[in-house]
């Protein structure tokens, strides 16, 4: 099973994201992943058969990369949103516990990783403590802020409020994901970000495939080929509404083989008002200088 990481929206909807193709979940982290790669000399990043994107397409993607790796592409591990306000969402799975902010650098505004552009660093990793790893499915309130010293001169995605769902996500409205996973599950390595659009699938129809692992605050979109896969996991899975305005419906999270026929990806679903209400409450401790404790 791989590492993916996809937020979920309502309709009742399942996450189901694609990790890594042999890495089961929870057994080793995307940062740790990337340490591993460099040792074998096998590095894979791109969506499972996606296209290329274009500069300002998506300008709200992010990539985590490695502080200790000068090579922004051997260094890349996760994706990243950027929704304003110094906040940037990504998958909580992709930052494990024992990771500090020091060693995590953003690259922002950019669709190739060999590009030349400054890395961001990150001030504070805001963990949800409702976040609850799984070994074997989706994790339950994968996601995390990172905070940042300031805002990114880019524009931000909006997060898709329960109301903007309900009139523009139905069952098989095709939404967009991005990142800079594998293009398939042995391909060779790609510095470009590659976008695919997947439908949305209902949760009770995921359920059937995934044994009942897609809960609440999860989403499923995909139906195999094309798909989101390993090094997408953090990234955003957007839908346009009529006028061409894009909106955060989730975060990639998990999903087992990319590609694979019926197998969806599963997201966070970020329109999920408990997943909302967390964001909006985090967001004020450090935007009104409310920030107990320590770094973490």
């Amino acid at each position: 099973m791989m590492f993916r990481f996809l937020l979920a929206i309502g309709l009742g909807f399942g996450a189901v994201a694609h990790p890594a193709p042999l890495v089961a979940q929870g057994s080793v982290d995307p940062y740790e992943r990337v340490e591993q790669a460099e040792r074998e000399g096998t590095f894979q990043s791109r969506i499972f058969n996606g296209h290329p994107a274009k500069l300002g397409e998506d300008p709200w993607q992010v990539a985590l990369v490695k502080a200790d790796t000068i090579d922004n592409y051997r260094g890349h591990f996760c994706g990243g949103v950027w929704i304003g306000q110094r906040t940037v969402l990504t998958a909580a799975h992709c930052i494990a516990q024992a990771r500090t902010k020091e060693q995590i650098e953003i690259l922002a505004g950019i669709v190739d990783l060999d590009a030349k552009t400054p890395r961001i660093k990150v001030k504070k990793i805001w963990r949800n403590d409702a976040y609850v790893p799984s070994n074997d499915g989706p994790a339950l309130n994968d996601i995390l802020i990172l905070e940042l010293y300031a805002d990114l001169d880019l524009k931000p995605v909006s997060l898709a409020t329960p109301q903007v769902e309900s009139n523009i996500a139905k069952i098989g409205s095709m939404a967009r994901v991005t990142g800079w996973g594998f293009t398939n599950q042995w391909d060779k390595k790609s510095s470009l970000l590659q976008w695919a659009n997947v439908p949305l699938v209902r949760t009770k129809t995921c359920n059937e495939v995934y044994s009942g692992k897609i809960k609440v605050g999860m989403l499923c979109a995909g139906n195999g080929s094309p798909d989101s896969c390993e090094g997408d996991s953090g990234g955003p899975l957007t839908l346009s509404d009529a006028g061409g305005g894009r909106w955060l419906l989730g975060l990639v999270i998990w999903g087992e083989h990319c590609g694979t026929a019926d197998r969806a990806g599963v997201y966070t679903h970020v329109s999920n008002q408990a997943i909302q209400s967390w964001i909006s409450e985090t967001q004020s401790k450090f935007l009104t200088n409310e920030d107990p404790g320590a770094p973490r």
